[in-house]
């Protein structure tokens, strides 16, 4: 659409490239947080392995697994530059600010999450969670235009992956 448009430049499509190789060093280390896990936890990859029967992507406990993934090991950080001042907690942002969202650190919030460093698919079981809660491909707008094909090529490879093999750890990490 771009290239139609006219408006393919050099600029854009270095930025396109840097979202490419960005996206794929970012679903290679979920796959590799997925395989770590499901190594680690053998009754989990069992459970996944038995929703593989329910749909080429698997069940809500592989939604719910690739989930606390992102959750638990997810290091993305949202920057955003305020357009108008604004006071946060007793703290002045000034306009023009540019601020830093850390969301590893608010997806180990104790208080949203009980027991926030455990690997527990199961809390993802009970609902849909909200932005305010779990927001691993941005809050609000805009968002990665490319989560939900992220956590589908998540579960379609957690599927495969624990249908098919049977994970042992060699070591941490």
């Amino acid at each position: 659409r771009a290239r139609e448009g006219g408006d393919v430049d050099a600029t854009l499509l270095g930025n396109i490239v840097d979202m490419v190789e960005t996206g794929r060093y970012d679903m290679y280390s979920l796959f590799r947080w997925m395989g770590k896990y499901a190594s680690e936890f053998p009754a989990h990859a069992d459970r996944v392995a038995s929703e593989a029967a329910l749909s080429a992507e698997g069940g809500p406990f592989t939604e719910a697994f690739v989930r606390e993934t992102l959750r638990t090991d997810q290091s993305a950080r949202l920057r955003r530059k305020g357009e108008r001042e604004v006071v946060f907690d007793g703290h002045l942002i000034p306009a023009g600010t540019v601020v830093r969202l850390c969301m590893w650190e608010s997806h180990h919030d104790g208080e949203r999450y009980p027991a926030p460093f455990r690997f527990d698919p199961e809390r993802f079981l009970a609902g849909e969670p909200g932005p305010d809660e779990f927001s691993p491909f941005g809050i609000d707008h805009p968002q990665c235009p490319l989560g939900t094909v992220a956590t589908r090529l998540s579960r379609v490879f957690l599927r495969e992956l624990c249908r098919g093999y049977r994970l042992q750890p060699t070591g941490d990490g």
